[in-house]
């Protein structure tokens, strides 16, 4: 396996610009497209961290596939944002933004506090809704005083497989708690991995193109006009400032994954030098992207 990560590393294509093409510029898609070019590179690293597993077993353990699992749910993440932006839907990028910083804090998180309680207090949050209905439907059932109807029937044994398959029983999850992960909220948690600084851009502002509120109107589904507001049906292009943001915080989280998976003798040391020297390459060059568009902003 460490022969076949250092292969599929050493193929991926990595895409620089000079500053003196950069200079040339005269749009900023011109920008944008290269933003893409950084988190393909990006996505692809993450991909192939993802794809490692135990040489003695053909599976994961249920830590490991909690942090594998985030290390897949990003890649498709990534791939959704460079799909839309160039597509120049911008309306979704904010939203797909908000998701994949909420999955980098939690594999941060994770990585850094690999406790028994907290990877628990991942499984036991996501069972908490289905405890919920669960409690619902025979609530129901017993308020009717009545035999339960078929379908209450199939969402009940629906319910009961997933914990099995989890190895919990309904009695195990509270219904209140865990708040969340760690019953830390998302703030908590991305200052414990020290990415608080994100956590407005990425996460709150991000809330507004998830939930629909009026400063997701204001910015894309509406015009303002004299005597009011008048309707936008066209999507509007997306910026590369995100992209790029995006891109670093993912290239420090694909690097200590690998450093997770070193420390679980999955890879070895020479594959997390191989990455960590092609992850700091393209951080430079996400680096000088970004000055070189604050450049052009400026002219």
């Amino acid at each position: 396996m460490p022969k076949d990560v250092r292969t599929a590393i050493e193929k991926v294509l990595s895409i620089r610009f000079t500053d003196a093409v950069f200079a040339k510029f005269r749009r900023e898609l011109n920008f944008l497209d290269c933003s893409f070019e950084n988190l393909i590179e990006v996505g692809s690293y993450i991909s192939i961290a993802a794809d490692v597993n135990p040489s003695e077993r053909a599976t994961w353990s249920r830590n490991e596939a909690i942090l594998g699992g985030n290390m897949i749910r990003l890649y498709k993440l990534i791939l959704m944002i460079v799909d839309q932006s160039r597509q120049s839907r911008g309306e979704f990028i904010g939203g797909l933004i908000r998701l994949a910083y909420e999955t980098i804090v939690t594999i941060k998180f994770l990585i850094k506090n690999p406790t028994e309680e907290n990877f628990d207090s991942y499984v036991k949050y996501s069972l908490m809704q289905k405890k919920k209905l669960h409690d619902k439907v025979t609530d129901q059932i017993a308020a009717a005083g009545r035999e339960p109807w078929t379908i209450e029937e199939r969402i009940l044994k629906s319910i009961q497989s997933v914990f099995e398959k989890l190895e919990y029983s309904i009695v195990d999850i509270d219904g209140q708690n865990p708040k969340n992960l760690a019953n830390k909220s998302i703030y908590d948690k991305a200052k414990d991995v020290g990415l608080e600084k994100y956590y407005i851009e990425f996460y709150r502002i991000g809330s507004s193109f998830i939930h629909g509120n009026f400063a997701d109107l204001y910015e894309f589904q509406l015009q303002p006009v004299e005597g009011g507001y008048k309707a936008v049906q066209t999507f509007k292009c997306p910026r590369p400032q995100p992209n790029s943001a995006l891109a670093l915080i993912a290239c420090d989280t694909v690097e200590e994954y690998f450093g997770y998976l070193e420390s679980e003798n999955l890879v070895e040391k020479e594959i997390v030098t191989l990455v960590s020297n092609r992850i700091d390459d393209l951080k430079n060059s996400i680096v000088q992207l970004a000055q070189a568009h604050e450049r052009f902003l400026n002219k």
